[in-house]
């Protein structure tokens, strides 16, 4: 029997024999080489026997061998291990899974099972042993799959009888369904062929009737393909439509028609319902919608004669909403709806009768404001109803107690020298005569005479004390000097960098600057400014003085005005004046206050002249740089000229008893004592600056700076010098 080979990758030493036989490697049974080659395990499929040197190894032992015991054995060891009998040999011995393992290896190389182990259970003995068991166990296996097999059997038999039965209920089951479902199906395709469909016409037919015109478009739209446009639900809109028509809902079935505008009659059912509608409101007395109807309609049937019969329906209403109010005394509102009729009916006799009904009113209320001795409202009434009935005569009594009285309460009070008490009087009368210069007298007597205790120059101010006496802040070099000799002296004005006094006796003191060096190291000297105007020695019989900036004016007693000084724009030409009560003065111009209220101007000052019309009731004036400032009775003040710095903007001003004009500022003082200015001169100077002023008597200003006189004859000083 020829011998097996080795697996590929034995050894490449190994040699195979012409006889078939396979030899080991070199040295295997070499003593001097065994310590390698034991090493070494040996794994072989299904050896048949190795050889050494002539000598053969024994081959495994196949499994069957075990005779008897064979069917135990496999029983007790796993199945991927029965490959043959576990046998030890010399060098050498076989485990149970087909390794070939060297002694020296107590574990197999393969299986990782222990020699002894695998011996023990190849033990005959052992094997004995365990047959029995196994024979029992073998038994009792096949007596359970012998039973497991009848049952298998009953159960296969049972179901074959119910699957037998189950057939037959079924064939009863479908003889009795099958009917059932043919009707079912039948009824669903009706459901959806004509049930449904039927229900959502019947809900558009409803919807209709509630005028939800969209809702019954989309019930009529889940009918059919044609939805809403179908024959038969145009026929639903249209039978609606008349409904509603014939009901009389005319709007209602307007709107329906509307929807069918081209079938059958709606077109003309449309206009008819429009027609027919404002037709109702007519009749309801409803004119103004009824004709905006008829206008629509145009020249449908006769819709231009019912608008004709709208407009007279209209008329008939308000006119007797109107005769109406008339009997209950609200002429007025039925006086503006009369006049609205125009020529309709007796409405002009009618418009009458609420005129009168008016004035008679308005006479019944004068006269109890009379009563309440309110006479000056009374007289503002009166004054328009002077030709009704003694409204002339009630105009004249009015006026004796609104002018008569306090006209001669003031005068009284003018006399005892309480000029503020009759201020007050005068200014709260009517313009009448006198009361204008009444007024002037007043504020001369309380401000303007203070006004002239205090004058302001270019760099300095001067003051008249109570005893006659000349202060300044004046510094001598670039102001005037000598003003300590003053006394006698009533009034003082301060020119460009003079001064000018009056004394008590009518006649006029001027000071000079002294010529020097100033503080800063420049030279100084009166001849660059003198143009005469400080000539005023031989003046007698003045009144007041004011001096500008290279020129002196002043008021003598008979109202004449004299003047001295620079006339390069004019501002001398004064000699024709008359019948003025002040004067003031500019930079190159001179202004005159003349006892009518009006005001006279020389020199050059740019102003619109249609501002001219607001200067009447003038009691106060002042010249500034390059504007003009008016005081009038009522306390308000005008102004014209220059408005670079806003010094114009007075028109807001009222309760107004004193005023002064400045470079780009105007001042004035308050009935309160209290001071207010506007304007500017730079950002840096702030003559205006004077809004906590309190008991101020006097105010005066030039340039850059304002100086108040206060009631205890103190100054208050606001602004500051400003050099170019």
């Amino acid at each position: 029997m020829s011998e097996k080979k080795l697996p590929a990758g034995w050894g490449k030493n190994n040699k195979e024999s012409d006889s078939g036989i396979t030899t080991l490697p070199q040295g295997w049974g070499n003593p001097e080489k065994a310590a390698e080659i034991k090493s070494k395990s040996v794994q072989v499929e299904n050896p048949s026997g190795f050889v050494e040197e002539g000598v053969s190894l024994p081959k495994p032992k196949p499994l069957s061998s075990l005779g008897k015991y064979e069917d135990v054995y496999r029983h007790i060891v796993s199945k991927e291990l029965q490959a043959n009998l576990p046998e030890k040999h010399q060098d050498h011995w076989y485990c149970g899974c087909g390794q070939l393992n060297l002694n020296e290896i107590e574990n197999c190389k393969r299986c990782g099972n222990s020699l002894e182990k695998e011996l023990a259970i190849a033990d005959t003995n052992y094997l004995d042993e365990r047959l029995q068991d196994f024979l029992v166990e073998q038994d009792e296996r096949k007596l359970i799959e012998e039973n497991a097999h009848k049952e298998r059997q009953r159960l296969a038999a049972i179901a074959k009888e119910k699957q037998a039965a189950r057939s037959k209920r079924i064939k009863k089951v479908a003889m009795v369904v099958t009917p059932i479902v043919a009707v079912i199906a039948i009824a669903i395709a009706a459901t959806f062929l004509w049930v449904i469909p039927t229900i959502h016409f019947n809900q558009g037919v409803e919807a209709l009737a509630q005028v939800e015109l969209e809702l019954a478009g989309e019930k009529f739209d889940l009918v059919n393909e044609d939805g809403r446009y179908s024959e038969k639900a145009q026929q639903a809109y249209y039978e609606q439509a008349l409904k509603f028509y014939n009901a009389k809902e005319y709007k209602k079935a307007q709107m329906i028609f509307l929807e069918i505008p081209n079938y059958k009659e709606s077109e003309n059912l449309i206009l008819d319902c429009s027609y027919s509608h404002a037709k109702d409101l007519a009749a309801e007395g409803k004119f103004e919608q009824a004709m905006a109807l008829f206008e629509e309609l145009d020249d449908y049937k006769d819709s231009i004669e019912q608008v004709e019969a709208c407009i007279e329906g209209i008329k008939n209403l308000q006119y007797n909403e109107a005769k109406g109010l008339l009997e209950n005394g609200e002429f007025e509102k039925a006086l503006e709806i009369f006049k609205k009729l125009c020529e309709f009916k007796d409405v002009q006799k009618l418009i009458e009768q609420c005129e009168d009904g008016i004035k008679d009113l308005r006479y019944n209320e004068a006269k109890e404001l009379m009563s309440q001795e309110k006479f000056k409202e009374a007289l503002a009434i009166l004054e328009e109803l002077r030709d009704f009935k003694d409204s002339e005569k009630l105009v004249e009594e009015c006026k004796d107690k609104l002018i008569s009285k306090p006209y001669s309460e003031a005068k009284k009070l003018i006399a005892k020298g309480k000029y503020k008490e009759a201020l007050v009087i005068l200014r709260d009368l009517p313009d009448e005569i006198d009361t204008v210069s009444l007024i002037r007298t007043c504020i001369n007597e309380l401000y303007n005479k203070a006004r002239y205790r205090i004058s302001t120059g270019v760099t300095f101010y001067v003051a008249l004390k109570s005893n006659g006496k000349v202060t300044s802040d004046a510094n001598g070099y670039d102001s005037p000097a000598t003003l300590s000799s003053w006394k006698d002296i009533v009034a003082v004005s301060a020119g460009h960098y003079c001064a000018f006094g009056l004394k008590a006796d009518g006649t006029v003191v001027a000071s000079i600057p002294l010529e020097g060096t100033d503080e800063w190291g420049e030279e100084y000297s009166w001849n660059w400014y003198d143009f005469g105007q400080t000539k005023v020695s031989s003046w007698r019989n003045i009144v007041a003085i004011s001096a500008g900036r290279c020129h002196t004016v002043g008021l003598k007693s008979d109202g004449t005005v004299v003047a001295v000084g620079d006339n390069s724009y004019g501002q001398l030409n004064v000699s024709k004046w008359k019948d003025i009560v002040e004067i003031s003065t500019g930079e190159v111009f001179t202004v005159g206050l003349k006892s009518d209220g009006t005001v006279v101007v020389a020199g050059l000052i740019d102003y619109d002249k249609t501002e001219e019309s607001k200067w009447n009731d003038i009691i106060a004036i002042s010249g500034g740089d390059s504007h003009l400032v008016g005081l009038k009775s009522d306390g308000t003040v005008v102004a014209v000229g220059n408005n670079e710095g806003g010094q114009l903007d007075v028109s807001g001003w009222k309760d107004i008893v004193s005023i002064s004009a400045g470079g780009y500022h105007t001042v004035a003082i308050k009935s309160d004592g209290t001071a207010i200015g506007v304007g500017e001169y730079d950002e840096f100077s702030a003559p205006t600056d004077i809004s906590d002023w309190t008991d101020i008597v006097a105010i005066c200003t030039r340039d850059w700076f304002t100086h108040g006189l206060k009631a205890d004859g103190t100054v208050v000083s606001a602004g500051g010098y400003y050099f170019d």
